[in-house]
């Protein structure tokens, strides 16, 4: 049902376009930040800015169209930098952030141990921002955030992020 319609029979907006912001308990997620997001239209959501902005689950009408793997979702404390750092941390989900220090297999890079698939996935965002507007009448949902994988003396790479999400529309 078009927004305009159904805004008269509501008192509030979370009534039918949801957002919850909250921490990850229990385990090795304990302390993630998270928000949680469900759009009216059989879509939900969920976003991490506790780590790089990534979308763990997602979910259309009840079905999962994520893979979660065997790690879970884990508290970026539990990132190393050996080669394994990355894979015991490896939650898949839906979108996961990988690269910007290193694509591929863990490496040295100047005698200086670079894991795999870098650690921007791990790095939580900084300025993260739940902002509500509407286009047009249509509400929607954008999360926004911006991460920092830098060294004293190494790269310095910053990645921001947008999601977008809008009332009623998959």
């Amino acid at each position: 049902m078009e927004f305009t319609k159904v805004r008269s029979y509501i008192g509030n907006i979370n009534q039918v376009f949801p957002v919850k912001e909250y921490r990850l308990c229990g385990g090795k997620m304990e302390g993630v930040h998270a928000i949680d997001i469900q759009n009216g239209a059989g879509l939900s959501l969920t976003v991490l800015p506790g780590r790089c902005l990534d979308i763990p689950a997602l979910h259309y009408r009840g079905k999962a169209l994520h893979f979660l793997s065997p790690t879970g979702i884990t508290h970026p404390s539990y990132f190393g930098t050996a080669q394994q750092g990355w894979m015991d941390t490896f939650s898949a989900g839906f979108r996961t952030a990988g690269g910007l220090g290193n694509i591929g297999k863990g490496s040295r890079w100047q005698g200086v141990p670079v894991s795999m698939q870098g650690c921007i996935s791990n790095t939580p965002a900084e300025h993260a921002n739940i902002l509500r507007g509407s286009e047009e009448g249509v509400p929607y949902v954008e999360v926004s955030g911006t991460m920092t994988e830098a060294s004293l003396f190494g790269a310095r790479f910053t990645l921001t992020r947008t999601l977008r999400v809008t009332y009623d529309r998959p």
